[in-house]
């Protein structure tokens, strides 16, 4: 589930009061390149290793749940030239992300270039528990004032190509 959260002090209040563990600050820029079926990006992460990854799920469904395949690169520079060589870049997208996790979800706080603010709670399912992540992401959506409206249901490079 994503968000908008202009207001980035209130949920770190929030995560503070719930004993959320803090994971850390990244800034990332994800490149994101024309790919036939799903999306597939480079994920350069200032001061860290690298990631690329594809992954396919339904944008307009109100639960978007996603299938994913991640390779760490350690060296992203010539990876990233052959990339863009071979496949032409759609958009990229540059954000500062906060990370922690609480009862198993990952609570991510963003400020997005040329976007704003935004709160992501992701669930990593177990089998089929698809109803106990569910739960999970409707009693924090009630807890940090989310209504059920206020999910999108659209990526950050959907967001960030609309914008221009």
């Amino acid at each position: 589930m994503k968000a908008r959260y202009p207001d980035q002090e209130k949920p770190r209040a929030i995560l503070k009061e719930l004993r959320a563990s803090f994971e850390g600050v990244e800034k990332q820029v994800d490149t994101y390149f024309k790919v036939p079926a799903g999306r597939l990006k480079l994920r350069e992460i200032a001061g860290g290793g690298s990631e690329l990854i594809f992954y396919r799920r339904d944008e307009a469904a109100a639960r978007r749940d996603c299938a994913y395949e991640i390779a760490t690169i350690p060296d992203p520079s010539k990876l990233k030239d052959v990339l863009v060589s071979a496949l032409r870049v759609d958009v990229r997208v540059a954000k500062t992300r906060e990370v922690y996790r609480l009862a198993g979800v990952k609570i991510n706080l963003d400020e997005v270039h040329g976007l704003g603010g935004f709160i992501e709670f992701e669930v990593r399912v177990q089998g089929n528990d698809f109803d106990g992540a569910d739960s999970k992401v409707k009693e924090l959506m009630k807890r940090f004032g989310i209504g059920a409206g206020d999910a999108l249901c659209c990526s950050y490079s959907d967001m960030v190509r609309k914008a221009g």
